[in-house]
Formats: structure tokens, sequence, C-alpha cells
């Protein structure tokens, strides 16, 4: 048990002192260790400790703020004659096998915990939020905002998802107080009004459905050009027989050449995804103008219905897994409702995933599989549409 006391001491010593530059990766790599935290963490692994050594004396100035009943342990481990363990003896106890990632799961599930303890404390989000700022103060000015918010849109609206991670990660980059509340505010107000908003546009949608959605370029969000309106609930479900958009459901196929394909777990030939890309923006009417944005740098694709409230998007999450090769149906729409008594315009999205069956080599290991997805879903389909006469194809900036 002594060992276990000094592994979360070690903890939090690495907590005060991660250096910067792991909030500044890639938004992916963030993405990754998020669902690694979310899916992996079982009371099994609770109790796992960190592969670095840590010095007995440092604890002296550890901040007792997350681990406040370590406190006591802290100190007596530097004042005692007879320390809890020798420092040789406590480096080779926390000289487990345990991967970085592992690591970094470790450390998030530590501020998680934190997030969620002031929750508890504090129903109110902006006392909440006070309270966290002075964890993050007590911490060294530390940035943790992500892991507050993630919590809250887990506590009052549902299981946080990849797209709110990078998000929330976004706005803790900006170093802006301001920015952290007023998005907590949105999140607040939509977390209190979801269930009017859920009656009045999807009353069939599950509660486990919903999410807050960021609209706009999330690597181009900064505290100036935030906007609250631009985050919005959306209702996020698979095709099904109780899930469809517009023309899309459960028994909706497409005719190219002389036979007709299945839309839901489409198995057809690979060249054949334009004209599925085209059916499901367009429908019954194909020779509708479609604009497609092209982002290169991220590899990601989408096309809009010429209303503009209808698009399709093909990024990475859709293709990186070629056993789990999907899109995404999105629609927004907007109304204006009578929330606190007050008439509001808002506006809400709905997200189809819908499912791929087409067929992969097995041959494809590690990042060939990727790369597999992103040629056949974005690169041979972009290629076709490129000469159709209704497509117009310009790049841009995808989320």
């Amino acid at each position: 048990m002594k060992i276990l006391s000094l592994s979360k001491i070690f903890l939090l010593a690495l907590l005060l002192s991660w250096p910067g530059a792991v909030y500044a990766q890639k938004k992916d790599a963030f993405s990754r260790a998020f669902q690694a935290f979310r899916t992996k963490y079982t009371p099994q692994t609770k109790e796992k400790i960190l592969q670095l050594p840590i010095n007995v004396k440092n604890t002296a100035v550890l901040s007792p703020v997350l681990f406040p009943s370590l406190k006591t342990a802290a100190q007596q481990s530097v004042r005692s004659a007879k320390p809890l363990l020798n420092e040789t003896a406590l480096t080779q106890a926390l000289q487990a096998k345990t991967s970085q990632g592992k690591r970094k799961e470790v450390f998030f599930k530590a501020l998680w915990e934190k997030a969620e303890e002031i929750l508890s404390q504090y129903p109110r989000p902006m006392e909440a939020l006070q309270a966290f700022w002075d964890f993050e103060d007590a911490n060294g000015s530390k940035q943790f905002f992500a892991f507050l918010a993630a919590a809250y849109h887990t506590k009052y609206i549902s299981v946080s998802n990849p797209h709110l991670w990078r998000f929330l990660k976004q706005v803790e980059h900006q170093h802006n107080r301001s920015l952290e509340e007023k998005v907590l505010k949105r999140m607040s107000f939509i977390a209190r009004h979801r269930l009017e908003l859920r009656s009045y546009f999807a009353p069939n949608v599950p509660l486990s459905a919903l999410h807050i959605r960021y609209m706009k370029n999330i690597s181009m969000m900064t505290a100036d050009s935030f906007r609250s309106s631009d985050l919005i609930l959306s209702f996020e479900q698979a095709l099904s027989a109780q899930a469809a958009l517009r023309h899309i459901n459960m028994r909706s196929t497409f005719r190219a050449g002389n036979a007709d394909y299945p839309v839901y777990q489409y198995n057809g030939p690979a060249n054949l995804l334009p004209q599925l890309y085209l059916y499901l923006i367009n429908g019954q009417t194909p020779n509708a103008l479609v604009t497609v944005v092209f982002d290169p740098k991220s590899r990601a694709m989408a096309l809009y219905h010429e209303d503009k409230h209808f698009w399709l998007r093909i990024t990475s999450h859709e293709y990186a897994n070629p056993d789990n090769l999907h899109l995404h149906l999105n629609e927004r729409r907007s109304s204006m409702l009578m929330l606190n008594k007050q008439a509001t315009l808002e506006r809400i999205n709905y997200n189809l995933s819908i499912p791929l069956n087409l067929p992969v080599p097995s041959v494809l290991t590690g990042t060939k599989r990727t790369d597999y997805g992103y040629k056949i879903m974005v690169l041979e389909p972009l290629r076709i549409l490129r000469n159709m006469p209704n497509v117009r194809v310009r790049q841009g900036h995808i989320s």
C-alpha cells in the first residue's frame, strides 16, 4: 500500500511538471489518447503505476490539490528519519513496463476525476469553472479546461466524443478565460434545454444520441472568432430502421450503370463511390449543383448540397480503419423557439452515420490501411467528381 501511495504522489509530480509541448501535439494524437482514456480504463487498470523513477525528496513541494489525502504522507516521507521507501527500492517499484500512451491515460484519468469532483461540489457551472480555475492556479497556472468541459458534457448531456474533445482542446490552447466562460455558458444553456430541443426537432431520438458540436472549422477557431451560436446540439445516430435523414433510409438504393445498389452497407465496386456520394446529397435530383471542398492538408473532403444545409464529410475518422469504413451525412436546421419565456433562434444538427462494407485487401498493414481508405474514399472519387458538369471543386479547410 505504501508503494501505491507513492505512485499516486508521483502521478501528481508528473501533472505539475508536464511539459507544455504535450498540448502542442497534433489534434489527432489527443483524440487517440482521449479515446484510449474513455474506452480502456477499467477498475483493473486503476492501480497501474508509472515507469519513470521519482525522488522521494521531491514530494515535499507537491501540491495537495489533486490528492488532498496524500499531503501528510508526502510531508512525512521527507521529515521522517526513516523514509517510507529508500530511493533504490522506490525506483525498482516504479519500473513497470508502461508505455507513454498508458502514462498519458493515467494523467488523463487524474484530471478527469478532479473535474468530476469539482462538478459534484459545484452544481452551478460558473461556480465549478471558478473552482477549476483555482485548481489550475494552485498547480502553476496549467491549462486543463478541456477536462472540465468534457466531464460536464458527459454528466449533463452524454458521453463526449472526439470531435468535441478537439474543439475543447482548441479552446484550452487559447489561454483565454473569457472564452472558456463563454463556451461553458453555451454548453450549460444547451444542457438545460436539451429536452425541449429534442422534443421539438427529434422526439424519437434517444438521449444517448445528443451531443454538442462546433459547426465551424475547429483549427481556425480563436477567442475573437468564437460565436456561441456556432456551438449547437447535434443528434447523432447510425442509419437504422429508426434513424433516417431526408431521402436516406434503410431501404434507399442508388442506380449506377444498369444496376441498383443499397446505400446501407454498400459493398459494390469502389469506383462507384462518386455516384453514391452524389445520391446521398442530391437524391432524385442528380443534376443539382454540388460543391466539393478538398482539404489536402487534413486529407479530407466534404460535399455540399446547393442549399448549404445538407452535406457529406469524409475525413480520416471515416476511413482510418478499413474494417469500419463509413460516411457521415449532416443536415442543419433552425427554428424560433420559446426558451426561458423568450423567442430564441436555435440551430441544431443531424448527423447520420452510414456504414460501408467495401472489401479490403487482407495484405494491408499499418499506415497502408489508412492510405488505402484515403485513396478509395477521397482521392479516386475526387478525380471523378472533378469531371462532372454539376460539381464544383475547391480547396479549403475541413475540421
